[in-house]
């Protein structure tokens, strides 16, 4: 990884969706980095990646889906109902 990206890692969002979503295994392997420009709307559901460490990468470089007011991504699994 870049310095440039390391500098923008959110350390609190990184952890959270790790453990939310993949337990304390997540932790340790910490599968997804989160930007500190990703605002996290819902998080239900499941998710599933197969790979090594950040493999998947949320709000860096230019998302899909921004928020034009804060130019930040938005992160959003409603799961099934």
């Amino acid at each position: 990884m870049e310095i440039r990206t390391l500098l923008q890692i959110s350390i609190c969002k990184t952890l959270y969706l790790n453990y939310h979503y993949f337990g304390f295994q997540g932790l340790l392997r910490l599968p997804v980095i989160a930007s500190r420009n990703l605002k996290i709307a819902k998080a239900k559901g499941k998710i599933s990646v197969s790979g090594k460490r950040a493999s998947v990468l949320l709000g860096f470089g230019n998302p899909g889906i921004t928020d034009r007011r804060y130019q930040r991504a938005i992160f959003e699994v409603g799961g099934v109902n």
